[in-house]
C-alpha cells in the first residue's frame, strides 16, 4: 500500500511518531487506533514511525509484522535504551512530515485525538500542545509533584511551560527544522519546543489507562529529567549558591562581632558557644551543595564537550535512503566540527 501524491497542494503528509520500550502488547492495537482515526481526516497521507528504543521484549518483531502488512507504519530500532528524549529525538529525525505528532506508545495518550490536532495545525498554528485533565485515578503524589516541577521550572527559567503538558503535541515542519537543529545532550524537548517559540495551540485530554504492561517512568526517571530540564534552562542555582553564601558569610560575620563583644565586655567563654559549631556545619553543608550544584553543570559541559551522537540507530524499517543520511548527518554533525 503506497502513499498518495504528496506532491499535490491539498495533500499533507503526517508523521506519527512514537517512541516504545516494551511495548510488544501494545503497539499493533495504538497502531490500528491511530490508523483508524487519521483515516477519517481529508486530504492528508500519513507514516507512523515506531522508534524501538532498546526493548527487550518482542517488540521489534512486531514492529516489523506492522511494516509488511502496511508500509506507512515504519520503524527505527536503536542499539539499546537511550532514554525518552532520545527516541523522541530520532523520531523527528526521520519523520518527514508537514507536521509531526508525537504520542506515547501505552494508549494513554488517546488516538482519537489525532484529528483535531491536524485540524488545528490547519487552523495556522505550528504547535498544538495536549494537555491532560486531572483524574480520580492520578494518584496524590503524582499530581503534587507535576504541580511543583511546573511552578519550580517556570520560576527558575526565561522561559514559560505549561502546566500537565507532556510530549502528546504536534509541531509543524518550521519547529521541527528548528528542533533538530538542536542537538544538546541534556534534553528536555518541551522546555526547547517553548523556547523556540511560534504560535501555539492548547488541546486538553482524558488519559486512558494503560492498555497493557506499566509504567516505563520510575521516580528515578522521572527526577533525573526533572535535573535536566533545570540544568538546561537556568543557571539561577548557580547565582542563588552565590547570593545565599554572601548572606551566610554576612550573619557569620554579625555573630563573631558580637561574641568579641561578648568576651571584652561581658568576659564570656566563647568555648561555651554551641551556635559556631551550628555555624561551621552549616557553611560547609552549604559549601558540599554548591560544589555539587557546580559539579552537575561541569558534568553537562563535559557531556557537550565529548560530542557524542545522542542515538545510535541500529536498524531502519521503510525509510528511505535520502532520509537515512538526512538523519545520519544530524547524528554526527557535532563530530565533524
Amino acid at each position: 500500500m503506497g502513499l498518495p501524491d504528496i506532491e499535490t497542494p491539498l495533500i499533507s503528509l503526517i508523521s506519527v511518531v512514537v517512541p516504545l520500550y516494551n511495548e510488544a502488547e501494545n503497539v499493533r492495537h495504538l497502531c490500528t487506533l491511530a490508523a483508524r482515526y487519521l483515516g477519517t481526516v481529508d486530504d492528508i497521507a500519513y507514516e507512523i514511525i515506531l522508534v524501538d528504543d532498546g526493548s527487550r521484549d518482542s517488540s521489534w518483531r512486531t514492529i516489523s509484522e506492522l511494516h509488511e502488512e502496511d508500509n506507512r507504519i515504519k520503524g527505527v530500532r536503536l542499539s539499546r535504551n537511550f532514554g525518552h528524549q532520545a527516541a523522541l529525538t530520532a523520531g523527528y529525525d526521520y519523520a518527514s512530515g508537514n507536521a509531526v505528532i508525537t504520542m506515547d506508545g501505552d494508549l494513554q495518550h488517546p488516538p482519537e485525538m489525532l484529528p483535531a490536532m491536524i485540524e488545528k495545525w490547519r487552523e495556522g498554528y505550528d504547535v498544538v500542545s495536549m494537555k491532560r485533565e486531572a483524574t480520580l485515578q492520578e494518584s496524590w503524589f503524582k499530581k503534587t509533584s507535576s504541580a511543583f516541577f511546573y511552578k519550580l521550572i517556570n520560576g527558575l527559567s526565561d522561559i514559560t511551560i505549561r502546566s500537565a503538558v507532556a510530549d502528546f503535541k504536534l509541531l509543524d515542519r518550521r519547529v521541527v527544522k528548528r528542533l533538530n537543529s538542536m542537538r544538546e545532550r541534556a534534553r528536555f524537548l518541551r522546555g526547547i519546543i517553548s523556547w523556540i517559540g511560534f504560535r501555539e495551540a492548547e488541546l486538553t485530554y482524558t488519559a486512558s489507562a494503560r492498555f497493557s504492561g506499566s509504567t516505563k517512568y520510575s521516580i528515578r526517571k522521572m527526577m533525573r529529567l526533572a535535573v535536566n530540564a533545570i540544568s538546561s534552562f537556568s543557571t539561577l542555582p548557580l547565582t542563588l549558591g552565590f547570593y545565599f553564601g554572601l548572606a551566610v558569610n554576612v550573619v557569620c560575620v554579625i555573630l563573631m562581632g558580637y561574641a568579641i563583644y561578648n568576651k571584652v565586655y561581658d568576659d564570656k567563654d566563647l568555648s561555651e558557644w554551641a551556635s559556631t559549631f551550628i555555624t561551621m556545619l552549616a557553611l560547609n553543608g552549604i559549601q558540599l551543595i554548591m560544589i555539587g550544584v557546580i559539579g552537575l553543570y561541569l558534568g553537562r559541559v563535559l557531556e557537550e564537550v565529548k560530542k557524542r551522537p545522542l542515538y545510535i540507530a541500529r536498524e531502519e524499517l521503510g525509510i528511505a535512503a535520502k532520509r537515512k543520511a538526512k538523519a545520519l548527518k544530524r547524528t554526527s554533525s557535532r563530530l565533524l566540527r
